[in-house]
């Protein structure tokens, strides 16, 4: 019995092996563009929407579109349109769905769609909790690491660089210009004029 076991848990793991080297390098591709679509092109578009689209949307649905359609089609709705559905669908859509559930989707759910579900709990369920969950879960393992060292090396090699750069050759030569020429230009014009 104990051999059988470990053959079962030998094979587990050879299928968990073949699966991870499938699907890791879908999964990895698929997470860097995800990071690439979240900071490049969301982040951009979701300032756009709520800074510029937003509020002329917001215009265009209070001073326009509810003067012009909203209030002539809650009047339409409640005289004309919300009797006619209920109307129909009292006299002619239950006694047309009744009939379909009866002799045409009970068949089919009882023929078809519970040796699916069957199916499912015996067979599928089982070997994806046992080797697609475990795979799933490793391989996000994998990439939050390499993005630790992706973030690590543009931070140490990129950004502290530029940083650097940006304060000792950029910042502090503008900040000197501003309080030796700017500032006290602007204070003689002030004296100046008052």
């Amino acid at each position: 019995m104990k051999s059988i076991s470990g053959v079962a848990q030998s094979i587990k793991y050879v299928l968990r092996g073949i699966f991870f080297v499938l699907y890791f390098p879908f999964y990895f591709v698929f997470q860097i563009l995800c990071k690439l679509w979240v900071y490049f092109i969301a982040k951009p578009l979701i300032w756009i929407g709520t800074r510029i689209i937003q509020p002329v949307i917001d215009f265009i649905w209070r001073y326009i579109i509810r003067f012009l359609f909203v209030y002539p089609i809650s009047w339409l709705w409640s005289v004309l349109i919300y009797p006619f559905i209920l109307f129909v669908w009292k006299r002619c859509f239950l006694p047309i769905t009744r009939f379909i559930w009866k002799y045409v989707l009970y068949p089919v759910l009882y023929l078809v769609c519970y040796p699916c579900y069957l199916f499912w709990k015996y067979v599928v369920l089982p070997f994806f909790n046992e080797i697609v969950i475990p795979v799933v879960s490793f391989c996000q393992r994998i990439f939050l690491c390499f993005w630790k060292g992706v973030k690590w090396i543009v931070i140490h090699m990129i950004y502290y660089p530029l940083r650097w750069i940006w304060m000792r050759c950029i910042y502090k030569p503008l900040k000197n210009v501003y309080t030796k020429i700017i500032q006290p230009v602007i204070k003689w014009f002030s004296h100046l004029f008052s």
